[in-house]
């Protein structure tokens, strides 16, 4: 993925046209050969990029004033972090947290021993491994946290008072103390003087200070301890994401609607109801993504347009939801996403965290499944070179056969191809314009919508798994009448994505194109495992039975060996939570 980042100040004048091109400006701070997963700005201006840089996670810390120094957690990888007004916590798939911060007022730092704490080093917070504990999620406010552990209970931390844990107004909570049970997922952010939650039986609580009716609750009264929320315009079951500001509280529907819920304040900016409403001029759109930040508010539309508009500061022109033109380089990307810090926001494509570029590196390297050979003995794979250069095998081989590029020129191009990685961008940029590729290399990578493509190009699928079609009538000792319905794929992803297949693949003969599938799964089932195994993506149907989905999926990771870091059991979760399964 590309290195490219743009951000946009809230202290910056913007100009009165609708049409924002002045907004966004070049980042350049970002190293070239980076991969930015998530960026992140605290109160101080501070700000903390999470990141790739050859193969391996790093978080470069950028103080307002001073150096920049990089940190790593080894033998962890992290798959969350977040920021709170001074302090930043990371998540990592063993469900364990560790802490970047400096100061600690109000006990927002999940430490016994926070004294030592300081922007120099990451600590690790075992409070929730001593308890037996396994962190899956959390949010922070400005001075609290919370956290969602395994099995639904709610633990948070931080200031005691207001309501903002729910506890009433008690002293500041140090360690993370148990606040719910039963809990599918917790609400905050960075600005918020208040948290909400979703019960596994679907109903939506909230606590905290609420001058502003930013809590839903159809009044202007502080809620010290949870109060259920009522006469909701939507299903919590229906709930894709929810964000609340200190004055504001915006819920997106997995259908697209938006939903505010606070009061206008000074500066004109529309919300006016104490209850989640829809937001009236945005009803004819279809709203993606959002971000809220202390004074700028963000949406991404299905149409991949972005509306902007700021509350909270003097210097806010948009008191609407106003679109917003990105710079070219952004248009017509839709893995764009924007990030709205305290005072910055940030323009960028993150790095998905995810597991289908290190299967492919590994079938890079170890040369699976090849079925087409470059010079120097280079093997690789047809279907793939074709789909990410847009052009046909026979032209790739004629570029190549001119003796113009170098073995290491030739491979550098091939980790581009096989998991994105840039290490020549002069090499590389050489082989597209012999290529007659339009694609710059300092642009955005198009690495998971040329995974989509392949999906979706049946010509050059050259695999077929055979899945019996279940009858009541059927002998099993009689396989001359059993029959099958057919699942076309490429092979090189089958081998490249399971360790069933791969050690299948050494045993079969070459031109052997299918199989026969014994797993006894579902076509439904199957047929989303192989989708996912080229998006990493899971996408169900009004026909498909979630549970079933689930259940069948689960299995299939350890039937048919999927690698320890693949993000199925992370796709099956968040069905899991979208349809209450247990």
């Amino acid at each position: 993925m590309s290195h490219k980042v743009f951000f946009s100040s809230s202290k910056t004048n913007y100009p009165k046209s609708k049409e924002l091109e002045n907004v966004w400006s070049k980042y350049e701070k970002i190293d070239k050969k980076t991969r930015v997963i998530k960026i992140l700005n605290d109160y101080k201006r501070n700000t903390l990029i999470f990141k790739l840089k050859n193969g391996k996670q790093y978080f470069e810390f950028i103080p307002s004033s001073g150096i920049p120094k990089e940190y790593q957690i080894p033998n962890e990888r992290i798959i969350d972090v977040r920021c709170s007004m001074y302090t930043y916590l990371m998540l990592t798939k063993s469900g364990k947290i560790y802490s970047l911060a400096k100061e600690n007022q109000y006990g927002e730092i999940p430490l016994e021993d926070p004294n030592n704490s300081n922007f120099e080093k990451i600590r690790h917070c075992d409070f929730f491994e001593k308890n037996n504990l396994f962190v899956e999620s959390f949010v922070m406010g400005t001075i609290n946290n919370y956290f969602v552990c395994k099995g639904g209970v709610l633990y948070g931390n931080g200031y005691g008072g207001q309501g903002r844990l729910g506890l009433g107004s008690q002293g500041n909570k140090q360690l993370p103390t148990l606040l719910a049970r039963d809990i599918k997922k917790a609400y905050c952010n960075p600005d918020a003087i208040g948290a909400m939650w979703a019960t596994n039986d679907n109903k939506l609580f909230a606590t905290g200070l609420n001058s502003q009716a930013f809590l839903s609750t159809g009044n202007f009264k502080d809620q010290m301890h949870p109060v259920e929320l009522t006469e909701l315009p939507f299903e919590v079951s229906n709930l894709q994401d929810l964000q609340m500001g200190r004055t504001t509280s915006f819920a997106l529907t997995m259908d697209g609607k938006l939903y505010s819920c606070g009061s206008k304040d000074e500066n004109g900016h529309l919300i006016d109801h104490s209850r989640f409403t829809e937001i009236e001029v945005l009803k004819n759109e279809t709203i993606k993504e959002m971000s809220i930040g202390k004074e700028q508010f963000c949406l991404k539309t299905a149409n991949n347009e972005f509306f902007m508009w700021g509350f909270g500061s003097n210097n806010s022109k948009w008191k609407t939801p106003t679109k917003v033109a990105m710079p070219n380089v952004y248009l017509n990307n839709p893995s764009v996403v924007v990030y709205c810090g305290f005072y910055e926001s940030y323009l960028y494509h993150p790095y998905k965290v995810g597991s289908a570029q290190n299967d492919l590196k590994n079938l890079f390297q170890n040369k699976q499944a090849t079925d087409c050979i470059l010079p120097f003995e280079i093997k690789a794979h047809k279907a793939l070179l074709e789909i990410r250069t847009g052009c046909k095998i026979e032209k790739i081989h004629k570029a190549f056969q001119q003796g113009l590029f170098s073995k290491e020129e030739i491979n550098s191009f091939l980790e581009w191809v096989y998991f994105g990685e840039i290490k020549d961008s002069k090499g590389i940029q050489s082989i597209f314009n012999s290529l007659e590729m339009t694609i710059d290399i300092n642009q955005f990578d198009t690495f998971e919508q040329d995974l989509l493509k392949l999906y979706q190009d049946e010509d050059s699928k050259d695999f077929i798994i055979l899945v019996k079609i279940d009858d009541e009538d059927d002998d099993e000792d009689d396989e001359d009448d059993d029959e099958y319905e057919e699942i076309p794929v490429h092979k090189f992803i089958l081998s490249a994505r399971s360790g069933l297949f791969r050690e299948m693949f050494k045993n079969l003969k070459n031109e052997t194109n299918s199989v026969k599938d014994f797993s006894r799964k579902t076509i439904e089932s199957l047929e989303i495992l192989i989708k996912f195994f080229y998006t990493e993506n899971i996408e169900l149907t009004a026909d498909d039975d979630p549970v079933l989905i689930v259940e069948e999926l689960k299995d299939a990771i350890e039937y048919y060996q999927l690698s320890e870091d693949c993000d199925l059991n992370y796709e099956l979760d968040k069905i899991k939570n979208q349809f209450n399964i247990l």
